[in-house]
């Protein structure tokens, strides 16, 4: 095929000699016919004309050949276009199935926790426990235990139940909406594997019977996790308090936050933790309170086997 497409066009190699050689003979023919330079002189100039008119044809040539590689330039810019699109779309299609893939595996390793009440060995207490088939790592549970100001304000409070070596500089925020204050417990686990239950005791002095806790935890891909869970009073000698409210149903990934940073405000938290900074900053710590030596909560919140 190739051999037979080279036969059909002239070269210009074979282009060059023919116009050499045409240029030759033109002279040739000058030279026999004419007596003199004079005579062929006079005749080439009859042949102006016509050399303005190949003169004009190879400017217009020059002018179309331009042309075409303008718009062969155009053409290439139009598929270049055409090619950056398509691999725009193709990179965004790559993103959303590598999301969509990151997704799976991250659902497939989401660890679920319960919670629930009951009472042990005649202590009402509040039950963590991680049912799921993952574990979960770098917990932080934070429990508040609020009280109105009207039912057991809180100055007498802390005359009553705060440790003489803590009262002098104990001091907290302002209260919540001027009428709730708090006690507050944290707990730090390293890891809680499947099959394991946190046990909290409530055998707080105050008598408000509503609970709020915040917990965060990783995956074991690192993904952070928050949840908050409302208990009130269920009255039940089996389940002593119900979950009253869970926010949101299923843990979302959010930013970690550290509730003992003296600089964190509302406005640096996640939707489903706004109100914790007052809330903390409104509560006292359950180690300032009497016969609560040991403020390493692992110490005395116990976690067991299911």
């Amino acid at each position: 095929m190739a051999k037979k497409k080279d036969n059909n066009m002239i070269s210009l190699k074979s282009l060059i000699i023919l116009v050499i050689s045409i240029w030759l003979f033109s002279g040739i023919i000058s030279w026999f016919f004419f007596k003199n330079w004079k005579e062929s002189a006079s005749f080439g100039d009859t042949f102006g004309a016509i050399n303005s008119l190949f003169s004009g044809l190879a400017l217009a040539v020059i002018i179309y050949t331009i042309y075409l590689q303008k718009t062969e330039l155009s053409l290439q810019r139009k598929e270049l276009e055409y090619t950056r699109e398509e691999l725009s779309r193709t990179a965004d299609a790559q993103e959303q199935t590598a999301k969509l893939m990151n997704e799976q595996i991250r659902l497939s390793n989401l660890p679920f926790l319960q919670y629930n009440s009951k009472i042990i060995r005649g202590k009402e207490c509040l039950i963590i426990s991680n049912q799921s088939d993952n574990p979960i790592f770098d917990v932080d549970i934070w429990l508040f235990i609020t009280e109105a100001e009207f039912s057991y304000e809180h100055k007498k409070f802390i005359e009553d139940w705060v440790d003489e070596r803590h009262k002098e500089n104990l001091k907290i925020g302002d209260l919540i909406d001027d009428e709730l204050w708090a006690i507050c417990e944290r707990g730090i686990y390293h890891s809680f594997p499947k099959n394991k239950r946190i046990i909290m005791p409530i055998d707080y002095p105050i008598g408000d019977r509503a609970f709020e806790i915040y917990v965060q935890y990783r995956d074991n891909l690192g993904n952070n996790y928050s949840q908050s869970i409302y208990f009130m009073d269920k009255n039940s000698n089996q389940n002593p308090f119900e979950d009253a409210i869970s926010k949101p149903n299923i843990p979302t990934v959010t930013k970690r936050i550290d509730l003992t940073n003296k600089n964190l405000t509302e406005e640096m938290l996640p939707e489903i933790a706004k109100g914790l900074v007052n809330l903390k900053k409104a509560s006292i710590f359950c180690s300032y309170l009497k016969d609560r030596e040991k403020i390493g909560v692992e110490n005395y919140w116990e976690m067991k086997n299911l």
